[in-house]
């Protein structure tokens, strides 16, 4: 059981005689995830701990039940003790400045964006036609991003790219998104200097990725989504 520890008003709630009083998650109610049947008697405010309150249901063989509960703050959705002008996700409670951050989980658990540090690496290969290899290799720390680097290759094409500056890293839910600038060259063929990349990759069994150089122009593999790995693996951490 969740203990909540932010009381600033006490109430009294009181159940009708052979009815379900529901126990959620919500303001200006009790907390818990359980339905209790009151048989008979009533369901009040008994004095409690500093910080929360007790509450008890009085059954018909007079078993008391108690549970802990507390009261939101005007303007706390979420019942965390963090009003919507501070909490980033004020309907989340395990979301708050006070947060743990959880790499990978698609939440910024401590409404700190700059947590934790967004960081991809490792290699993969795959095949965008069958016989036909590429390669991929990142190494990219939001925390420096400047010594960054991507490097992808293609036998096909004959294709090699590597970056010239890493522009940003994002990372959240597992899925990291790299962009900055970069040279491109195709043996016997047309060069791309200086030309905007994106990078993504998707952790999966296995890994899938996804690059486009030029916005595309030049080179871009999938057409869409992304493409799993035939070996390797890449690291990444983010929200």
């Amino acid at each position: 059981m969740i203990k909540r520890k932010f009381l600033y008003k006490s109430i009294l709630i009181t159940a009708l005689l052979s009815s379900w009083y529901s126990v959620s998650w919500g303001c200006d109610s009790v907390m818990s995830g359980t339905n209790y049947r009151v048989e008979s008697g009533f369901l009040s405010a008994v004095g409690g701990e500093t910080g929360s309150t007790n509450y008890q249901i009085m059954q018909s063989n007079m078993e008391p039940i108690f549970i802990l509960a507390s009261v939101c703050l005007p303007n706390d959705v979420d019942c965390d003790a963090w009003t919507a002008d501070v909490d980033c996700d004020d309907n989340d409670y395990t979301v708050n400045p006070a947060g743990t951050e959880i790499v990978n989980n698609g939440k910024d658990d401590d409404c700190n964006p700059a947590t934790p540090v967004n960081t991809a690496s490792g290699l993969g290969l795959n095949q965008p036609l069958p016989g036909f290899n590429a390669s991929l290799q990142v190494s990219v720390d939001g925390a420096n991003p400047g010594v960054g680097l991507v490097k992808y290759r293609y036998s096909r094409e004959r294709l090699t790219f590597a970056s010239t500056a890493i522009s940003s890293i994002s990372a959240s839910g597992g899925t990291a998104t790299i962009t900055g600038t970069g040279n491109a060259t195709r043996t016997g063929g047309a060069s791309c200097t200086g030309c905007p990349f994106t990078v993504t990759i998707v952790e999966d069994s296995p890994d899938g990725t996804s690059i486009s150089i030029n916005n595309g122009a030049y080179f871009k593999d999938p057409a869409s989504g992304t493409r799993a790995l035939t070996s390797g693996n890449f690291n990444q951490t983010g929200q």
